[in-house]
């Protein structure tokens, strides 16, 4: 698909006369990039991540962070992307109703060959991505990037949950809860844990699916005035009866301002 899309723009180009006017040449070079964006990068996302999962992993030792370069930025085209992401693989309407025209950057990483106390290789997930079950035993690091964060007067609470239990085609327990952290700063660093920062309320549940490919989402929160005091926000009940819809309603969190997704499939 790519090397079509890529074939086209060429020909249209290279065949345009020397009196075509430039509009025209700038125009089919626009729509090419626009449609690899939108369609070919995904694809080849996908084949990438999982070629580099699949390799063999750098001698373990100092710690190393490793990206694939293909993360959402804080730039309108990498956020409209991760948007579009998020919608194809149905998070709209399964888990919520709406996402905002943009979202915060935010990234998340596994580490391969070690824990997340130290070791191994820190790797940074394209969406999407199929991972293997051994390699997301471990809490994740998310990082927040970018100035949209805010400062420390700004909190956010993460939710990791899975839209697909017990399987895709009969999903009866959606929204199973992974992973819950709350009261995380605005100011929160890169190079900072969430759950440092932040208050865990429900320790990382590592993904363990009994049927079929599951989708296992992140989705960040902003905590409104009325729940910027720490620990205001309770762990609920049960990770098996969690609502995201109904968490949302209990703390006023609105709709999401940043969002990222996984799969794992049942005997990986």
């Amino acid at each position: 698909m790519l090397n079509i899309i890529m074939g086209a723009g060429c020909f249209s180009s290279s065949s345009a006369s020397s009196s075509s006017p430039p509009t025209r040449q700038r125009f089919v070079v626009l729509v090419t990039l626009v449609v690899v964006s939108l369609y070919g990068i995904s694809s080849l996302r996908t084949s990438i991540a999982s070629s580099v999962v699949e390799m063999h992993e750098l001698p373990v030792g100092r710690r190393s962070v490793v990206g694939f370069g293909f993360s959402s930025s804080s730039s309108s085209s990498s956020s409209l992307k991760t948007l579009y992401e998020l919608k194809a693989a149905k998070i709209v309407p399964d888990i919520v109703q709406s996402l905002p025209e943009h979202l915060l950057d935010m990234r998340v990483l596994y580490t391969m060959n070690g824990n997340e106390l130290g070791g191994g290789v820190v790797r940074e997930l394209p969406m999407g991505v199929q991972m293997l079950l051994v390699q997301i035993q471990s809490r994740p690091h998310v990082e927040l990037h970018g100035n949209g964060f805010g400062g420390d007067a700004e909190k956010y609470t993460l939710v990791m949950v899975d839209p697909d239990a017990p399987s895709p085609s009969n999903p009866t327990l959606r929204n199973i809860l992974h992973w819950l952290v709350t009261d995380i700063p605005g100011s929160t660093s890169p190079s900072q844990d969430i759950w440092a920062t932040g208050q865990e309320k429900m320790p990382y549940l590592q993904p363990a699916p009994i049927e079929g490919l599951h989708r296992y989402v992140f989705l960040l929160f902003k905590q409104d005035e009325s729940t910027q005091f720490d620990n205001l926000i309770e762990a609920p009940p049960s990770r098996v009866t969690f609502s995201v819809a109904k968490f949302v309603e209990t703390y006023n969190l609105g709709i999401p301002v940043a969002g990222y997704y996984f799969k794992a499939m049942h005997g990986d």
